[in-house]
């Protein structure tokens, strides 16, 4: 996209960009002309100036992209210790399967004492297992 220098008619507001640096003639046989713009003392472009036309060119400012990226990891990695740290221990304990449908539960307290029908078996008193469903 090419655009034409134009004289401005009006003051631009003290936020605009402006080029307050000289126009520095890069070629005089092709009449190419370099004009900085800054704006609040750091420089955001320039215009080319080629054969009555003027191109903008934006400076790339490779300090502040590397800020904005370091802010981005930073956000991102204490969201997900926060997240890691708020996690629940899970509601009960490891879950070991004996014979017969015995499930041992460690670390967990002992179910309310139910009349026993029938014996446990000898294992489930060694391992300590109870069963998952109450006894009738």
């Amino acid at each position: 996209m090419t655009t034409t220098i134009r004289t401005p008619t009006t003051a631009a507001p003290a936020t605009t960009a402006s080029a307050t640096a000289p126009a520095i003639e890069v070629d005089d046989r092709r009449s190419i002309t370099l004009v900085p713009v800054s704006h609040r003392n750091r420089t955001v472009g320039a215009y080319i100036v080629r054969d009555g036309t003027a191109r903008f060119h934006p400076v790339v400012d490779v300090t502040r992209i590397v800020a904005w990226s370091l802010a981005a990891t930073a956000v991102t990695t204490a969201a997900v210790a926060m997240a890691i740290t708020r996690r629940r221990p899970s509601a009960i304990g490891t879950v070991t399967m004996g014979h017969g449908g015995w499930v041992s539960l460690k670390n967990q307290p002992a179910p309310a004492l139910h009349a026993a029908a029938r014996g446990r078996p000898w294992w489930a008193h060694l391992l300590r297992a109870r069963r998952l469903v109450p006894e009738r």
